[in-house]
Formats: C-alpha cells, structure tokens, sequence
C-alpha cells in the first residue's frame, strides 16, 4: 500500500483520530489528508505531472 492510499484509508475510517503528535499540537488524519489534497492541488495547477520530479525543502513543523 502506498503512503497516500493509507492516509486516504486512515482518514475515512479514523477522521478525528491523532495522526501526529508535535510538541503540544495534535493532527488528525483529516487535518493531514485535507494538507495533502492542498498540496496536490497546488502542484495540479503548475502543470506538474506523473513522472516529474518535485522537491520539497521544509523544515520540520506542524505548520500546514
């Protein structure tokens, strides 16, 4: 199973459950997969498509 499907799956079954604990912040698995369909929105609309290559530099944080 790949990651997306899992969340996918994860946020379906469990949408108020904690995904994430990050020092005194709690993400659900809906929060996240709502911030992972943001970023594929995003990415839609650049025109990027299967097989590009993308980078992502972040710092590590809850910050959506």
């Amino acid at each position: 199973m790949l990651i997306h499907n899992f969340l996918e799956k994860s946020a379906a079954r469990f949408p108020d459950k904690v995904a994430v604990i990050h020092e005194k912040n709690r993400i659900t698995y809906s929060q996240i997969n709502s911030a992972a369909d943001c970023l594929s929105a995003f990415l839609l609309e650049r025109k990027i498509e299967l097989g590009d290559r993308v980078v992502l530099l972040m710092e590590n944080s809850d910050d959506a």
